[in-house]
């Protein structure tokens, strides 16, 4: 299969908004002062939100690109399998006995728990029941159920693209603007199904921007980053503003010609997945060493790059065993 660069240059920018975003929010946690404000926030939304959105976006292109023709059930299912769960398997153990040698305790919860941990939707559902969480994420847990229903997803965007695409928009308007649930709207498994089929849509049904259309999500993307919108919250605008950056970025990706900073995508991309593992967890333990200290811009940025380097090496690490 053809390699798509815009998907690396998309993959690769998602990974360092989210890494970046939980260094800036852990520098807080532990108590770090002084420069503490690296590429976290804007006027209307953060950094984080919108990486996990692009990568849902490019999931969705991923998947139907691979997937174009027909989709064979039990080779895709197979593939995802291999591709989730023996690496978060042996992330997760490891850390959970590094835990338990470090806290000499093992916090007592039922098996039921453990299972749900063992099988990534911890992070997902920890707002709801108190389980065994150490790595993964919440989006984990969501990418894996927007997986397992991606054949029927596929299947009715094939079948039906208008009325699938209108109904689920509505719905996720309706979630974002109203949310009866207890789960943060831009966690509920419609609106991350919303960002992945905007990924399925163009790739089945758009391909190319147009100069215009580039235009017209850089003016979007722009107002939303710099003026105060108040007539709509911060999952809808979030939702419009990882949107319109992808738009954005995939035209970019047109003219990048730069061999080196190609390498430095793709390398990064294909540490993506152990990167989001692992990078909340090794982050905490590093910034915890520094708890309470002040710092400089030039530490803190030297801090930055001391979590991005050791996340790196340990995912590297983590997918040569795996």
């Amino acid at each position: 299969m053809e390699r798509i660069f815009y998907l690396d240059f998309i993959r690769a920018l998602s990974v360092i908004m989210i890494v970046t975003f939980h260094f800036n929010c852990s520098l807080g946690t532990v108590g770090i002062s002084g420069f503490n404000k690296i590429f976290a926030n804007f006027t209307n939304g953060d950094w984080g939100a919108t990486g996990v959105i692009l990568f849902f976006i490019i999931s969705g292109v991923d998947l139907m690109h691979s997937n174009k023709e027909k989709i064979e059930l039990k080779k895709y299912y197979e593939k995802r399998f291999l591709r989730i769960y023996p690496m978060f398997w042996i992330a997760y153990t490891t850390l959970f006995l590094y835990n338990f040698y470090c806290n000499k305790h093992i916090p007592y919860l039922n098996n039921f728990k453990l299972i749900i941990s063992y099988l990534g939707m911890d992070g997902y559902l920890s707002y709801l029941i108190p389980n065994f969480y150490i790595i993964g994420e919440w989006f984990l847990g969501a990418i894996i159920l927007i997986y397992i229903l991606f054949p029927v997803l596929r299947y009715l965007s094939n079948r039906y693209p208008r009325t699938y695409i209108i109904l689920l928009t509505i719905l996720t308007i309706l979630i974002c603007f109203f949310n009866p649930f207890k789960i943060h709207p831009l966690r509920n498994i419609v609106v991350c199904i919303f960002s992945f089929s905007l990924g399925m849509y163009y790739e089945k049904y758009i391909k190319d921007i147009k100069v215009y259309q580039f235009l017209i999500a850089v003016i979007i993307t722009i107002v939303i980053y710099f003026i105060k919108i108040e007539f709509l919250n911060f999952s809808i605008l979030m939702n419009i503003f990882g949107s319109s950056l992808f738009i954005a970025l995939v035209y970019i990706s047109k003219f990048i010609n730069i061999q080196f900073f190609k390498d430095i995508c793709i390398y990064i991309g294909k540490y993506s997945y152990a990167i989001f593992l692992l990078h909340h967890y090794i982050i905490g333990y590093i910034l915890d060493k520094f708890r309470g200290t002040y710092l400089s811009i030039f530490e803190t940025c030297c801090l930055y790059l001391l979590c991005f380097t050791i996340i790196l090496l340990w995912s590297k690490l983590l997918i040569y065993v795996t």
